[in-house]
């Protein structure tokens, strides 16, 4: 009798993170590219809405989360 070994994965975890990273990839060139025109065509919330796709929670958390630990300041602004 031979035995018949079948897995059935739910979710293929390699290409799930493959996707997901080259989504990520894309939003952030489209990001770098109309950061240009950020604040005369298109506002802060549009931008994080529209091109990188954040919910009114991720923003709200992610404001929150910049107040508790602001980004450093760029070396050239500091002059």
């Amino acid at each position: 009798m031979k035995q018949h070994i079948q897995f059935d994965f739910q979710k293929d975890n390699y290409f799930t993170e493959l996707k997901e990273s080259e989504i990520l990839m894309n939003r952030l060139a489209t990001l770098q590219q109309i950061t240009l025109y950020a604040g005369s065509y298109y506002s802060q919330e549009w931008i994080q809405k529209n091109v990188l796709q954040q919910s009114d929670e991720d923003i709200s958390e992610i404001k929150k989360q910049n107040k508790e630990n602001p980004p450093p300041v760029p070396e050239e602004d500091q002059k």
